[in-house]
């Protein structure tokens, strides 16, 4: 089948899609001066590699910084559990760990932010701490949990903490499958 078309419609249609054109141009050119991403397609790119610069910068630094006790490595990791920031239980992980963790992060937890708003995790004790090499620790721990209306489970972890790199950092976690959430990934 063959399209007839006069020369007439012929010029409307491109009058249209030239004005089209203009128009998307002005909205992101008005988004850009404005800084307003949902506008603009290069306000939007701009923003996006800020975002993504900033993150690769801070990544690479929380590779440079650490604990300098084992103790204060668990310290931290529960502390990120309890405040549901995946970035305070990523800074004491070791490299090889790390690489996991972000993998889980940004399959499950693209922001970062893990556990749950009930239960949430109310304290921890460390049940056990054996040395079981002159740079390496094994803690067991008790993590209690609690909602609104009271003590919920208490889950346990079993966590290796060594010194690499002149840091303390955590090269292994063991822990109940209910502490999962609270650690951002899917066991």
């Amino acid at each position: 089948m063959k399209w007839i078309v006069s020369k007439q419609v012929k010029k409307l249609i491109g009058l249209m899609l030239v004005v089209c054109l203009i128009i998307v141009a002005l909205f992101n050119v008005a988004g850009y001066f404005l800084n307003c991403k949902y506008i603009s397609v290069v306000a939007a790119v701009a923003q996006a590699d800020k975002y993504e610069v900033r993150n690769g910068l801070l990544l690479h630094t929380m590779d440079k910084l650490g604990v300098c006790t084992p103790d204060a490595a668990i310290q931290v990791w529960v502390e990120g559990m309890e405040n549901r920031n995946g970035a305070m239980q990523y800074s004491v992980m070791s490299s090889d760990l790390k690489k996991e963790y972000l993998s889980q992060l940004n399959r499950y937890n693209q922001y970062w932010v893990t556990g749950m708003s009930s239960p949430w995790i109310v304290s921890y004790k460390i049940t056990s701490k054996t040395q079981t090499g002159d740079t390496q620790y094994v803690f067991l721990l008790s993590l209690p949990t609690a909602t609104s209306a009271g003590p919920a489970e208490k889950l346990r972890a079993k966590v290796t903490v060594e010194r690499q790199n002149n840091f303390w950092q955590i090269t292994k976690i063991a822990a109940d499958k209910g502490l999962g959430p609270y650690m951002g990934w899917i066991q």
